[in-house]
């Protein structure tokens, strides 16, 4: 997306166009491409936005017509380095023994492979891309919607080196409208079957010794909760506490409280969409400013660990593991990356608990959500490509899934092939808490062009929740203001998009 009047964005394409001939291997990438960006400058609605010209481009053509790629076939003789980057630390172990197996097959190839947690990653990446740095195979920031990638040509279209064969061995669900597809050409593949990553684990030992009766297969209610809690807190005496959580991680905060939002009747949606109800967003809901006071309540008597305002996701998981706190709020990865690090380590999955005045609720499960790409400034994307069939091979699929914390998006590996027991436990339990809704995305998908121009909001609910951990329990007016402000941005961009796209703000009730 470039900002500015037409003229100069044309000046800033040729720049490119001269930049990207300068490179090493550029002669692979057609000039036909670029000067294409040059003819859609002609074609651009331009807005004012924020005092910036945000220019939004019509939807209704094939990307696969608006762009020409000669296909690669790197010799066996040229030494490569495929650099690949994602956040899946939880698998890291696992990617490794994947790389040097790979590596060993393909004797020329050498693979740089970097894990960030996904806040790093949605700030750091794009303007990697930019600068014309980036890996050779990378996800879909969460910040960023696909239409908007492909847009700015951040990924090849997969069937350019993947035929169906391969595409055949995914379930449905890695296939979906504006999600991992444009226009029916397949841009980004899912890493996984989709599952909430929001329940919450317990220290065996520690939730017993304050409660011998404690039952992981009933939730318990939020007044239940903070009562272990404080027989926890108490008991540890300053060495663990009631429950750990990751304040400097935005992300998990958001996800968490949302889900908990969603037991007690609120549903917000996934942090990237917005669900309105009566053409109204709901963050000033008494549904989610109760869930609020519930996590004021929790960080108000000190039964949080008190690093949690300034900890990462794994930095809470460790310390977890090291018994400093009886609960944690994660995913489903944990569960492999406890029992490697520490094959002692005691624990369990339970419920989230429940408000009190509403008790056996749901939340909204997640959307299948797109994942790992082919870089368009990539040198070698049949390699890249040769490694997603790697990636996605039954037999790696399948040793993921036997240590618990992955569930396949592969068609021919299921349930049955999950083989630890608290693995099929997270899973039985967040089927039975979590309900699945349609994602409007998926039938909306001018809802995408909708978020692409969306004025960002700050603070976010993720940093509005995350401040309650380091003690902002003066809340209320943050989230009137958020609420306000993130409709009214809404608003603007339905009424741009509406200009060329038959988009309502009524598409995005819920």
């Amino acid at each position: 997306m470039y900002c500015g009047d037409p003229d100069a964005s044309a000046v800033c394409i040729i720049q490119e166009l001269l930049y990207l001939r300068s490179r090493r291997g550029c002669e692979r990438m057609r000039v036909h491409t670029i000067l294409k960006k040059i003819q859609l400058i002609a074609g651009l609605w331009t807005v004012m936005l924020s005092g910036c010209g945000v220019q939004v481009v019509p939807m209704g053509t094939n990307p696969k017509e608006n762009a020409e790629h000669e296909i690669i076939r790197t010799p066996d003789s040229e030494s490569v380095v495929l650099t690949v980057a994602d956040w899946s630390d939880s698998t890291k172990a696992q990617r490794e023994r994947l790389n040097a197996a790979f590596e060993k097959d393909h004797p020329n190839v050498t693979v740089h492979y970097t894990t960030l947690t996904q806040s790093q990653f949605n700030e750091t990446v794009a303007a990697g891309i930019r600068s014309g740095n980036a890996p050779d195979l990378f996800p879909l920031p969460s910040s960023m919607s696909l239409q908007q990638a492909v847009n700015e040509q951040w990924y090849l279209p997969l069937d350019l080196y993947l035929d169906q064969a391969f595409f055949s061995q995914l379930r449905p669900e890695a296939f979906q409208n504006n999600v991992t597809m444009i226009q029916d050409v397949t841009y980004i593949l899912p890493e996984s079957l989709e599952i909430p990553s929001v329940m919450m684990f317990y220290n065996e030992e520690i939730a017993r010794k304050a409660d011998p009766n404690f039952d992981s297969d009933v939730p318990m209610t939020w007044s239940g909760f903070m009562e272990i809690c404080r027989k926890i807190t108490e008991l540890g005496d300053g060495e663990y506490y009631g429950m750990i959580t990751s304040g400097s991680q935005t992300n998990r905060i958001d996800l968490e409280t949302r889900a908990l939002c969603g037991l007690n009747g609120v549903t917000l949606g996934p942090p990237e969409q917005i669900f309105l109800k009566d053409n109204k967003a709901q963050f000033t809901s008494p549904g989610v400013v109760e869930t609020l006071q519930f996590y004021t309540a929790l960080s108000e008597e000190g039964l949080l660990h008190p690093d949690s305002a300034g900890l990462s996701a794994p930095e809470a998981r460790k310390l977890f593991e090291q018994g400093k706190a009886a609960f944690i709020v994660q995913g489903s990865w944990c569960i492999p990356t406890w029992k490697e690090s520490n094959p002692d380590f005691q624990f369990g999955v339970t419920y989230l608990p429940e408000p009190d005045h509403k008790f056996g609720g749901t939340f909204a499960a997640p959307f299948t959500k797109g994942w790992m790409g082919i870089s368009a400034q990539s040198e070698h994307p049949d390699i890249a490509a040769e490694y997603l069939r790697y990636l996605y091979s039954y037999e790696y699929q399948k040793a993921l899934m036997a240590p618990g914390g992955f569930v396949s998006i592969r068609n021919d590996l299921g349930a049955e092939d999950i083989q630890d027991p608290i693995m099929q436990e997270y899973v039985s339990k967040a089927q039975k808490q979590s309900r699945i809704i349609a994602d409007p995305l998926t039938e909306y998908a001018a809802m995408e062009q909708v978020y692409a121009v969306l004025e960002p909001v700050s603070p976010d609910f993720g940093s509005i929740c995350s401040g309650i951990l380091s003690g902002n329990y003066e809340y209320g007016k943050e989230l009137e203001i958020y609420d306000r402000r993130l409709l009214d941005s809404l608003r603007r961009a339905v009424e741009m998009v509406s200009q060329y796209q038959d988009i309502r703000l009524e598409d995005f009730n819920v």
